[in-house]
């Protein structure tokens, strides 16, 4: 599986509108909601790849994140977990998300400073595996590489490696 954002984005994360509406009952909702469909990708027994073609903020740099394989396309965006700055907490989920695949050194940055990074900081930091000038090329030809490996030994050692990261993310 690819996934590739547009020019713009790979995505902005949470529908705002919801996030801003004052509602506190469907901002839980959604934000529990999204933490869910995140989960399902990290956890997917099938490769998963993306292509980051633009900013990838708030819940878009979490999608980075479930991601096997992430490759940011090598131009000015924005990359990170910018909730501290707008006055929110991050979710228990999104923690352990973060706390899993990001450089041990980059999550006081990255989490609780919010420290929002370029393609190369993001590479450093640990939100993406590599930074080309031909993100989208680069996804598909890693997501058709990684779809060959045998898919039951694929899915079966990532649900190990993964599932005690999602046994704390929503315990």
């Amino acid at each position: 599986m690819c996934l590739v954002g547009n020019e713009k984005a790979f995505s902005a994360g949470f529908d705002l509108s919801v996030m801003n509406s004052g509602d506190i009952g469907d901002v839980v909702k959604l934000v529990q909601r999204g933490g869910e469909l995140i989960f399902r990708l990290f956890q997917h027994p099938q490769p998963t790849v993306c292509a980051v073609t633009g900013h990838a903020l708030a819940a878009g740099a979490l999608l980075v994140l479930a991601c096997d394989t992430r490759i940011a396309q090598d131009k000015p965006s924005k990359i990170g977990l910018n909730e501290t700055a707008i006055g929110m907490t991050l979710p228990v989920w999104a923690v352990e998300l973060a706390m899993a695949r990001l450089s041990k050194r980059a999550t006081t940055k990255a989490l609780i400073q919010a420290e929002v990074f370029d393609p190369s900081g993001a590479l450093a930091a640990g939100y993406v595996d590599a930074v080309s000038s031909s993100a989208v090329d680069d996804a598909i030809a890693e997501a058709r590489r990684l779809g060959a490996l045998p898919g039951g030994a694929y899915g079966g050692t990532k649900a190990l490696l993964r599932q005690e990261v999602a046994d704390r993310a929503f315990r």
